[in-house]
């Protein structure tokens, strides 16, 4: 006879059990946790420089203790004068051409300028702090 990890109402059908892992797991988490992360990874950035600045641990023991990777230990944001930049641009351009859409301003940015940027960085970071997109 094959044992079945459910009971049989007799019917052939399993029985519905209300309970399967007990009381203490009845909402998925462990008991007494919320559910939400305890650290964040910034946090644990900032706790891995702190290790290193004050503790004089290397970079990679902080990073594998404190388990953050190395890129983004030493990951930097972008710099908010650039994105001025590139919003006194934007404006510039569509002042000045207001015919344009997105696509003619940022290959005129990008080839006749001669800026680096990623029309990602350009279109979805840029405008939206601009307030261009309402929604």
């Amino acid at each position: 006879m094959v044992r079945h990890w459910f009971k049989d109402n007799g019917e052939g059908e399993p029985a519905a059990e209300a309970h399967v892992c007990g009381p203490e797991h009845a909402g998925g988490f462990a008991k007494g946790s919320l559910g939400k992360k305890v650290i964040g990874p910034s946090q644990r950035r900032e706790m891995a420089e702190n290790a290193v600045a004050r503790r004089g641990a290397s970079i990679a023991v902080a990073c594998r203790a404190l388990g953050v990777s190395e890129t983004c230990y030493s990951y930097g944001p972008k710099l908010r004068a650039e994105n001025e930049e590139i919003a006194d641009l934007l404006v510039g351009l569509t002042d000045a051409r207001k015919t344009w859409g997105f696509g003619l301003c940022f290959l005129h940015l990008r080839n006749v300028k001669g800026h680096p940027w990623n029309h990602k960085r350009v279109y979805l970071r840029i405008p939206r702090k601009m307030g261009a997109y309402s929604t």
